[in-house]
Formats: C-alpha cells, structure tokens, sequence
C-alpha cells in the first residue's frame, strides 16, 4: 500500500518539463507499476497532472517511462492503446460543408455567430 500512496504524494506534485520531470515521470511510472495500477491508467494519471514548461512531454516519452518501470519490475512492455481516427480528416472541406449548408457565408460570419469565442481574431 506504501506505493499507492507514494505514487498518489507524486501525483499531486508534478514537476514541470525543464525542473525535474523527467525523475518525476520515471518514478511515478515506477511507483504506478509497482503499486499494481494499469499501465494505461498511470498514462492518462500522467497526462492529466504534468504541467507545461519549458518542452512538451510527449506521449512517446510518458510510454518509454512505464516501459522502462515495467521492464524493471515485471519483465513486461507498455503497448499503448491506438489513436482513435479523427472525427474530421478534411477541416477545410468540413469547414466548407457546414458554410454552404447555413446561412453563413464566409468564416468572419461563423466567427460572429458561435458562441463561443475560441480564437482572437477570425
């Protein structure tokens, strides 16, 4: 139980890219792993709490982490969980799609009209 507590402690103080991360993610992934939690779970914990700094921590590098931990202590692999397909391969064409079928005509319109703003300018 001592483990799931460390790996919980270390969840709620993550270090951000550039202050120490690195040690951070190798042994959350560890305790993680050590604590028996699925490795995917420990991905999306991860995901969840590491705050932006100086880099972006990939995927790819959170994935090498509970390998590694995983390689240490049970012999085993991560193999992550595929990338769902987007909903809209074409943006500019969906973008087009919903234009033509409404009563908006340019994207300066679909700006005005949604309400929410997601960008500064159109």
């Amino acid at each position: 139980m001592a483990a799931l507590d460390r790996y919980n402690d270390n969840l709620t103080n993550p270090r951000p890219p550039g202050t120490g991360c690195h040690g951070w993610l190798m042994s959350t992934a560890t305790l993680g792993i050590m604590s028996g939690k699925d490795p995917h779970e420990i991905h999306d914990d991860v995901r969840r709490v590491i705050p932006t700094g100086t880099r972006r921590i990939s995927d790819r590098e959170i994935q090498d982490a509970i390998s590694k931990a995983m390689s240490d202590h049970n012999g085993g692999t991560f193999t992550p969980r595929p990338r769902p397909a987007p909903a809209v391969q074409d943006g500019q064409a969906a973008l087009r799609r919903i234009i033509d079928q409404a009563k908006i005509m340019t994207e300066v319109d679909l700006w005005e009209s949604s309400p929410i703003r997601l960008l500064e300018a159109p």
